[in-house]
């Protein structure tokens, strides 16, 4: 089972220094680390691959590339984690055994310790600390698991959860000692508030006048 998980890093905002510590967990418990990055040139470490993408913050973009790759060098399951998640290798190997046992399409770590664990099978907003964000894990043979390039930012991974739970299911597994720090609201205005309202009311159009938070 381990040897079949792969990761997907983004590093953006020149936040390289927090790689090595989310390599140290990783390495562990993932066989290919897939970092996506816009530098041409970023720091070397062993068995991590660099998938180069276009400027600028995009986390559809970001992701995709990373799940490309990860799936055309035969990896089946695939995460994708936030540098700054803590997910220890026992707990990785916890979600990927849940989603192949439970052909599940999506998991993700319950970081919040809310015991909700129940499989979502229909889309709709859920209590804000059983949300599946920041780090989840899908079953890349079973599901198309591409994010919707329309959106930019925010709202990409909810909309890609909502509809992974008609796809097979999703849920969150018991992760006792993982962890992603809360850093606040992200401040928006100018042109990210901009993106932000576009990608809202493409989420919103696109679920029939839903909202995931």
């Amino acid at each position: 089972m381990v040897d079949k998980v792969a990761v997907v890093v983004p590093v953006g905002w020149g936040r390289w220094y927090e790689l090595a510590d989310f390599l140290g967990w990783v390495s562990a418990a993932a066989r290919a680390v897939y970092v996506v990055s816009e530098e041409s040139t970023p720091p070397s470490w062993d068995h991590v691959v660099h998938v180069p993408c276009g400027p600028g913050k995009n986390i559809p973009a970001w992701w995709n590339a990373g799940l490309a790759a990860a799936r055309e060098d035969g990896y089946r399951f695939v995460t994708w984690a936030e540098t700054d998640v803590v997910l220890p290798p026992d707990e990785l190997v916890a979600m990927a055994e849940a989603l192949d046992s439970e052909r599940l399409a999506m998991v993700g770590p319950d970081f919040f310790q809310t015991g909700n664990h129940a499989v979502r099978r229909e889309p709709g907003a859920v209590p804000v600390l059983e949300r599946i964000a920041q780090c989840f894990l899908v079953d890349a043979s079973r599901v198309d698991a591409r994010m919707d390039p329309r959106f930019t930012w925010w709202y990409a991974d909810a909309d890609l959860e909502w509809r992974l739970r008609k796809e097979g299911g999703t849920r969150l597994v018991h992760a006792p000692r993982s962890s992603h720090p809360v850093h606040g609201t992200t401040p928006v205005s100018g042109e990210l508030a901009r993106v932000v309202e576009r990608d809202r009311e493409h989420f919103h159009a696109k679920w029939g006048g839903a909202f995931a938070y």
